[in-house]
């Protein structure tokens, strides 16, 4: 009967559908089983083994910039990475947090040393905020279609209020797994051996589109997956940490920074270096350091904002070349700190050409026989 042949294919529509639900369930888990055997990259240090504690995380809110705050449990070794660098002034440890939906996530956590007296509660803070600040000018410059999109970790603060030797806090990232390079540093230092063009084509363009009034440097990282920044800000220089020098740091970057091909499809303008400094930039062969893309590629790809970046980097540089200039004179840049009297003269001469008023007083008084420095120049 009808009634029959109903419960007949009601009976088959369940015996298929709990089929169906359990060879789902079986790809769901099989999924998360690879997931995790990809992911975590802890497993030979049983970091999961150690107790939870319970911490307080502080996210930052770009939109509101303020710092939102959770409870978390953490997992984390006391022990802290054998990776200490001369000159280090952080620990790196390995941690997971526990969540019911994901289960383990690895993270690295990362405490200043004792000996680094400057550092302060507040000092965690400010690396967060600068590094999610340097997260937003990643999205700012992947708008432009780059060869390579990069981007910066997104970090938190964990602060942990009941360990028995004390409170103590953290920044934490997630873990990422791979060859870290460092590509600049926030003095000048730019890595030679293995020169890429993205990394300080985004701090010149950093530069450049907040109008000179900071540039993000110190970049290192995996791959163009970025962590660590350094904020030098012009005129917030109490703003981000001990790290920010300012327009010293600034300088100092443009004193080594190379020109290349992807600055110029950005649309940033060249900054003239002294050719009577040795120290200063040395040509490289952009064909040789490209990797992964070439320059005809590039010469191909267009960029609608070119004409206004250009337009703007064009005006720009002034006090640089005026602090570089001072700098010179002061010998910050010889061994025996001895001045560099043609490279000072070179940069005020550059600064002079961008309408920088003191420069201009200054060649205006070398020309009447009179000291450059009336007191608060080069």
């Amino acid at each position: 009967s009808a009634e029959d042949h109903f419960v007949i294919y009601f009976l088959l529509f369940c015996i298929f559908a709990m089929r169906l639900h359990d060879v789902k369930n079986r790809i769901q888990k099989a999924a998360s089983k690879a997931i995790l055997r990809k992911r975590d990259s802890f497993q030979d240090f049983a970091v999961d083994q150690i107790p939870v504690e319970i911490a307080t995380r502080y996210k930052y809110d770009l939109k509101t910039e303020t710092f939102v705050q959770d409870e978390v449990r953490v997992s984390m070794e006391r022990t802290p990475l054998n990776t200490e660098l001369p000159g280090a002034t952080r620990q790196l440890f390995r941690c997971k947090i526990v969540s019911r939906l994901r289960g383990t996530d690895n993270y690295v956590a990362k405490r200043y040393m004792d000996h680094v007296a400057e550092a302060t509660r507040d000092s965690y803070f400010v690396d967060c905020r600068m590094q999610m600040m340097a997260k937003k000018m990643a999205d700012d410059f992947n708008h432009l279609h780059p060869p390579h999109r990069i981007d910066f970790l997104e970090c938190f603060v964990l602060e942990f209020k009941s360990r028995t030797d004390g409170p103590q806090m953290f920044c934490a990232e997630r873990y990422i797994a791979g060859h870290y390079e460092k590509h600049s540093g926030n003095n000048g230092y730019v890595q030679e051996v293995h020169h890429r063009m993205t990394p300080h084509a985004f701090s010149h363009f950093t530069y450049v589109v907040t109008g000179g009034a900071i540039m993000i440097v110190d970049i290192q990282g995996v791959g163009d997956l970025w962590t660590d920044p350094q904020v030098h800000s012009v005129a917030r220089k109490n703003e981000y940490g001990v790290g920010n020098t300012g327009l010293v740091g600034i300088a100092k970057f443009f004193r080594t920074y190379h020109y290349n091909p992807l600055c110029e499809w950005i649309g940033l303008a060249p900054f003239a270096q002294s050719p009577h400094d040795p120290g200063a930039a040395t040509p490289f062969d952009w064909n040789e350091v490209a990797h992964a893309w070439r320059l005809s590629d590039l010469s191909r790809k267009p960029n609608p904002q070119r004409a206004a970046i250009a337009a703007r980097s064009a005006r720009l540089g002034g006090d640089v070349h005026y602090q570089l200039a001072g700098m010179y004179t002061g010998g910050t840049f010889s061994e025996d700190g001895s001045p560099d009297v043609a490279s000072a003269l070179f940069h005020l001469e550059a600064a002079a050409k961008l309408s920088h008023g003191a420069a201009n007083l200054a060649l205006a008084r070398l020309s009447s026989g009179l000291p450059a420095d009336s007191g608060d120049g080069p």
